[in-house]
């Protein structure tokens, strides 16, 4: 598998910019970024054509593989893809892609009582990818 700078250049600000504060978490996103880029290279796609024109985007057509092919855990899985979407996002910025290849929708959360919960205005709602 070939070097690829754009998965670097995210893992490093990924990593370095403090969003995981703990180096323990640094092999699964490793581990999520080569999984899917060997998932791309191996069915020979390319991870910058998010407007492929079919049905299922590359994530859910990675979600998937992991899912159904590799018989990963829902939470496994689950964990990958937020790695890869943070991906996607970074590369969006970075003007890599023209869009995103997901979709963001708007779910019902449960929240436990807590200190400041008078004050939360989030309505029980968040936003999840799709």
């Amino acid at each position: 598998m070939e070097s690829c700078i754009p998965a670097s250049q995210f893992f490093r600000h990924y990593l370095f910019r403090g969003v995981i504060g703990s180096k323990r978490f640094w092999p699964s996103t490793g581990r999520a970024l080569y999984d899917f880029f060997s998932f791309i290279q191996a069915h020979e796609l390319d991870w910058c054509d998010v407007d492929r024109g079919e049905a299922k985007s590359l994530v859910a057509a990675y979600r998937d593989y992991c899912l159904i092919a590799c018989e990963l855990a829902s939470n496994t899985t689950r964990q990958r893809l937020h790695y890869i979407c943070k991906f996607y996002v970074f590369a969006h910025k970075e003007g890599w892609v023209k869009r995103l290849p997901f979709a963001y929708e708007e779910r019902s959360v449960r929240r436990g009582r807590h200190f400041l919960a008078h004050i939360d205005a989030s309505g029980g709602k968040a936003m999840a990818t799709m």
